[in-house]
């Protein structure tokens, strides 16, 4: 767990690449500079990985070389605008590593994500943040629905940020006699029209497209995404 310093933070939402809102990083940077954002944490499914995943491979799809060429060029871009960031350990970020214990393959044979995607030694990965003095961050497996994030911030005793459900992008006061609390959901930055989105349509929910705000404990907005 990484102790984040008490200053607003901006959260940028599952972004999937190569499968990203191609205006997605434009939107993070003017959220950024509207909020007057001092550090960023990545909710987690920065890379998609369609094509090694479980879901059935589209047609369409890129090979994996390609999918892998085409994430490199778009984090270049995040990289550059963004130098210092956390990102959270979640699912399908750690598809190649699911894949390799599939087969019995021990992590140690496999090349790091940070390897892989030329990612700086100022981009560090964790399992969850702490921020303010009662503000757990993580991605949100096992921390499902429309009222996931709040039910996980009420049963933790504090205030709660996650992603991975795409959907249900929203804020939650939750006041209590020690300390208000909040719950957010930071919905995605997944563009729905590419075929890397295509395996949700069976889900048949409008994703919250968008990222999330935290100013203090019990101060937290989502920020819808627009062109």
């Amino acid at each position: 767990m990484i102790k984040l310093n008490n200053v607003t933070t901006g959260i940028i939402s599952d972004t999937h690449f190569p499968g990203q809102l191609d205006g997605a990083l434009d939107f993070v940077l003017d959220t950024g500079r509207d909020w007057n954002v001092k550090q960023w944490v990545h909710i987690g499914d920065m890379f998609d990985h369609h094509y090694i995943s479980r879901h059935p491979t589209e047609t369409v799809a890129m090979n994996p070389v390609d999918e892998v060429e085409a994430s490199r060029k778009e984090v270049a871009r995040w990289v550059n605008a963004i130098p210092n960031l956390v990102i959270l350990e979640n699912s399908h970020d750690r598809i190649p590593v699911r894949q390799g214990e599939t087969l019995g393959m021990p992590e140690l044979f496999l090349r790091s994500l940070a390897d892989v995607y030329n990612l700086p030694a100022t981009w560090h990965w964790t399992q969850r943040v702490w921020l303010f003095n009662r503000t757990l961050i993580e991605h949100g497996l096992g921390s499902n629905g429309m009222y996931g994030a709040k039910n996980t911030s009420k049963a933790l005793g504090c205030s709660w940020i996650q992603g991975h459900t795409h959907a249900h992008g929203a804020v939650f006061d939750l006041p209590r006699p020690t300390g208000d609390c909040a719950a957010m959901n930071v919905g995605c930055l997944m563009d729905q029209n590419k075929y890397f989105a295509k395996y949700g349509v069976n889900y048949k929910l409008p994703v919250s497209l968008g990222m999330g705000i935290a100013c203090a404990d019990d101060e937290m907005y989502f920020i819808k995404y627009k062109e």
